[in-house]
């Protein structure tokens, strides 16, 4: 989904023809939408500052809670100027993926048996998330399924 965002701040939806706010794109996005904002002025890519004001004015308007600690958005910061940040933030959408595909299962194991099975869980999912993180940093990223 294209969306533009004019000089005035205004959100232009180009597949549906219509003006939208930061809300409404919120909403698009919970519903899996895949969205590409655009300046419609240059046409650079806005998008991840976009998505950044839309975690931002959710957080004000007390519709969601952060999700980032403090300590994560200062190393987020600190590595902007750092030569791996393209390596991290390629582990960070894996790992993302990675729990996106498997809330469904820990929401299940929390209604069954929440000690024995979370903790089985996460020692899988650590070991994957390591073994992401090297294969990453190694280069071979996409060669096993994590």
């Amino acid at each position: 989904m294209l969306i533009k965002k004019y000089p005035n701040r205004r959100l232009y939806d180009v597949t549906n023809s219509a003006y939208i706010t930061l809300d409404d794109l919120a909403s698009l996005l919970r519903k899996h939408d895949d969205i590409k904002v655009v300046d419609a002025k240059t046409g650079d890519d806005i998008t991840q500052i976009t998505l950044l004001q839309v975690l931002i004015e959710q957080q004000q308007k007390g519709i969601s809670q952060s999700i980032l600690p403090n300590g994560f958005l200062l190393q987020l910061i600190r590595m902007q100027s750092e030569t791996c940040n393209k390596s991290f933030a390629a582990y960070i959408d894996m790992a993302m993926d990675f729990f996106s595909q498997n809330t469904i299962n820990i929401e299940s194991m929390m209604n069954t048996n929440p000690l024995g099975a979370m903790q089985a869980h996460w020692q899988k999912i650590l070991l994957k998330g390591v073994k992401g993180y090297v294969d990453v940093m190694s280069g071979n990223k996409g060669k096993d399924d994590i």
